[in-house]
């Protein structure tokens, strides 16, 4: 159950909206060169090699996301809601190819409270077809996802919707869990063999 606490499905939408603007701002200045993780009421601080391969890690699990969230929505003919974000040009070059059975409902800039600072970053929300978004996944890797080079495509969140059943998300829920639990019991059990990769570390929380 600790690691469940620890790693929770975050909601993506929400994340989007209300941490696009640190992130971009922020991330590029202070990246993150370890993690600290929970694997069964045993801490670790992962570092260099561990950190990276918590990385990728992390990006499958984003994708695996997507893929179980498009496999759980009903009916084939399906329309929902997504929320995705990138630059002005990126933007358009993703809707440009993505154009059928998708629907621009909003794009809007960014800018940082209280600043006057002009990012080249957009919100857009949209609505999409079942079978374009199938498509869309289809041609995303993890590394869509890294936060460092991350797209249009590995940015999208899907917004709630009555076509997945809440029994489905508890379930795709449980199977990133999974997916984590077993992922980074892997890196802990390899990553003893490489010096300052991994070490103990204090529980918080």
């Amino acid at each position: 159950m600790s690691l469940l606490k620890k790693i929770v499905i975050p909601g993506i939408a929400i994340l989007i909206v209300g941490g696009i603007i640190s992130f971009f701002l922020a991330y590029n200045f202070y990246p993150e060169k370890h993690v600290n993780i929970n694997l069964n009421g045993t801490c670790y601080e992962l570092a260099g090699p561990a950190y990276q391969k918590y990385k990728e890690l992390v990006s499958q699990r984003d994708l695996e996301f997507l893929k179980l969230k498009i496999g759980a929505v009903q009916p084939p003919n399906a329309i929902f809601s997504i929320i995705f974000t990138g630059t002005k040009g990126e933007i358009a070059n993703f809707t440009t190819k993505y154009s059928n059975g998708f629907t621009i409902v909003s794009n809007e800039g960014i800018v940082p409270n209280g600043t006057n600072v002009d990012v080249d970053r957009r919100i857009v929300k949209a609505t999409v077809t079942k079978s374009e978004f199938q498509r869309i996944v289809n041609d995303l890797t993890i590394d869509d996802f890294d936060p460092l080079k991350k797209t249009v495509g590995g940015s999208i969140g899907l917004q709630s919707t009555p076509n997945i059943t809440p029994e489905q998300e508890i379930q795709i829920e449980s199977s990133l869990n999974q997916l984590m639990h077993n992922g980074i019991y892997q890196i802990v059990v390899n990553s003893k063999q490489e010096p300052g990769s991994i070490k103990s570390s204090e529980c918080r929380g």
